[in-house]
């Protein structure tokens, strides 16, 4: 929660904030508001989609404590937010554990530089079954064009367009603190530049390779649908 806290406050970001993991009850000890029941019947028409619909901007969380590509509601809620034409913002908890461009923590480059399918993020505890809210997920996703790789397609997307504008102008993690303003000149601003512009460079392709599926699974898609015409 710390670390939550601190990568909002160095965001400079100005609320209110509606935080999704704090406005519905969670405990699931009171059989009366379980979270399925807050939820409801649809998650398309639920309370986040609900408060997506009146929000100008979403803020994407990162921190050291999880990789929150690996979590279903996180990608799934970036998703929508793109589909709903929201702005998506990433924020996060970075800090400089010792001297030098190298040793600066980045939790947004570190969750995204490698690729993490969708289709194996998971709700809840992942060393349990599928929950309930995960399932109405899931059926979501695999009614929409493109399935899974829909999903990967936005989230790489949203990584690009992230690295591409922190080339140009870096964010305020980078700026806040003393020991960063030594990289806004000379060989540690060039370092920063070859992170965020090869970070880009790997989503791009990552993005590519996630459209040549999408392209071959609509074609197929159409082929079956010509052949049941048939």
């Amino acid at each position: 929660y710390d670390h939550f806290v601190r990568a909002i406050n160095d965001s400079r970001c100005e609320g209110p904030f509606w935080v999704c993991a704090m406005a519905l009850y969670q405990n699931e000890d009171m059989p009366s508001i379980t979270i399925s029941k807050q939820l409801g019947p649809s998650i398309e028409n639920g309370p986040f989609a609900t408060v997506l619909k009146q929000a100008t901007n979403m803020i994407a969380v990162f921190t050291p404590a999880v990789d929150i590509y690996t979590r279903m509601w996180c990608v799934f809620e970036i998703f929508m937010a793109v589909k709903s034409g929201v702005n998506v913002q990433f924020v996060a908890l970075s800090y400089q554990y010792l001297s030098g461009m190298e040793n600066i923590y980045d939790a947004i480059f570190e969750h995204g530089k490698k690729a993490s399918p969708s289709v194996n993020a998971r709700c809840g505890n992942p060393s349990k079954p599928i929950n309930s809210d995960e399932k109405k997920i899931r059926k979501l996703i695999q009614a929409f064009p493109g399935k899974f790789d829909t999903i990967d397609s936005v989230i790489e997307w949203c990584k690009a367009s992230y690295h591409i504008r922190e080339a140009v102008h870096p964010g305020m993690g980078f700026r806040s603190d003393p020991e960063h303003y030594l990289f806004l000149g000379g060989p540690g601003r060039f370092d920063f530049l070859a992170k965020n512009l090869s970070s880009a460079a790997l989503a791009i392709d990552r993005l590519e390779e996630v459209s040549e599926r999408i392209t071959e699974r609509t074609k197929s898609d159409d082929l079956c649908n010509t052949c049941c015409i048939l």
